[in-house]
């Protein structure tokens, strides 16, 4: 018998979204599927359609919890699951028909931990492939700053992994690139990972995601969080580049959407001067920002980020 893989979609007032999402995983042509509804406190009704679809499919097992956040249900959501394999699959989004079937023979083909799919990003009627060059090996920190270097970046949605290789879940108080310290347990040298093409996952864009609104304590969180990551890949930002560009891009988007902004450059700065001196960006806005930061004019990068 073909082995089971556990899909785990943490849902929080979805319900516009989230009938495609189930029936894209319903639909799989990969069968042996046990698929974890976790209701995170929804008041939209999203909870009564998880109830009526688990109804209908015997794969299907839901758990209602109060709203603790995507990290929680995402932990609530490993530990009720007995596959061999586990995907995370977002309420919002939406699998091609063959994403499963495609990537589980990918991992028993390479003999490899985890695998890693391109994917679709859905902006209304516009759709643009994001994929990197094919690649099978030793998931190391230099291959976790490439995937961050071409926009393929290091998401949970985009991978199917052997559950026995995850040591780590997801850490709970940190609700911002979450997904990459989660990653970043893999990548240090000892797990094997396939890369592919093939574009098998729907990341769908809503003016939520495009509008990015940031914590108060957004800076102090993504800092420790850049440190948790070094510890866990055993490295120093400066062997990671392009995650320092887009660490550097993210704390100047943020200060630049915030009223005291120059309360929190100034609180700020050392961590901008770290960045900025290690840090390696694609795209012209993003290069000219890296640019004025160097020449010391951090103000007049914030009203171009």
């Amino acid at each position: 018998m073909s082995a089971k893989v556990s899909v785990i979609v943490p849902v929080y007032n979805a319900k516009d979204t989230l009938k495609r999402c189930l029936e894209s995983i319903i639909n799989q042509t990969y069968s042996n599927l046990e698929i974890i509804l976790v209701d995170d406190g929804s008041s939209d009704g999203s909870g009564k359609l998880c109830d009526e679809y688990a109804n209908k499919d015997n794969r299907i097992v839901v758990k209602h919890t109060k709203n603790c956040g995507v990290s929680a249900a995402r932990n609530t959501g490993f530990n009720l699951s007995t596959g061999e394999f586990i995907c995370f699959v977002d309420s919002d989004d939406y699998l091609q028909i063959g994403l499963i079937s495609i990537a589980i023979s990918h991992i028993y083909d390479d003999d490899t931990d985890v695998v890693a799919f391109g994917y679709n990003n859905v902006i209304g009627d516009k759709v643009s492939e994001v994929s990197a060059q094919k690649y099978v090996g030793k998931a190391t920190p230099e291959l976790f700053d490439y995937c961050i270097s071409n926009g393929y970046s290091v998401y949970i949605w985009n991978k199917l992994y052997k559950r026995q290789v995850v040591i780590k879940y997801f850490n709970e108080h940190f609700k911002n690139c979450e997904d990459f310290l989660f990653n970043s347990q893999f990548f240090s040298g000892y797990i094997k990972i396939s890369i592919i093409g093939d574009c098998l996952y729907n990341f769908c864009h809503k003016s939520k995601r495009l509008g990015k609104i940031y914590s108060e304590d957004y800076l102090q969180r993504l800092n420790l969080i850049s440190q948790k990551i070094c510890l866990n890949l055993n490295v120093s930002l400066i062997d990671l580049p392009n995650f320092c560009g887009f660490l550097l891009i993210k704390t100047l988007d943020c200060i630049s959407q915030k009223k005291d902004k120059n309360i929190i450059l100034k609180n700020s700065k050392n961590f901008i001067k770290v960045l900025t001196k290690y840090a390696k960006v694609s795209g012209l806005k993003n290069k000219v920002c890296l640019l004025l930061c160097k020449m010391g004019l951090i103000k007049i990068s914030l009203k171009l980020v």
